[in-house]
């Protein structure tokens, strides 16, 4: 019951970027490709991270490759260079 849920919770988190690229672009003055570069980054991370998903499974086993790919998602968010105040910059209420 729970596993189809956090699924879908996660597919809903990967896919938001879409709707806010005309946002990122305006908050940042960024260039439309600049803003282009993260969408296709996006999409090739995924379509890295399922074809190679079977293998580790594989090798590994599922709670293995869950444990690792909770690491590798923690770990990815630590690395940005931006500090902490930028990136969670929210303009609410204006």
């Amino acid at each position: 019951m729970s596993y189809p849920l956090i699924s879908r919770l996660i597919g809903w988190s990967d896919a938001s970027i879409g709707p806010l690229l005309l946002r990122i672009q305006e908050e940042y003055s960024v260039s439309y490709s600049i803003v282009s570069l993260i969408f296709i980054s996006n999409f090739v991370g995924f379509f890295a991270a399922a074809l190679s998903n079977v293998w580790f499974t594989e090798r590994l086993g599922l709670g293995k490759t869950l444990a690792l790919g909770a690491f590798i998602h923690v770990s990815s968010g630590n690395t940005s260079k931006a500090p902490l105040r930028q990136r969670l910059k929210f303009n609410i209420g204006s």
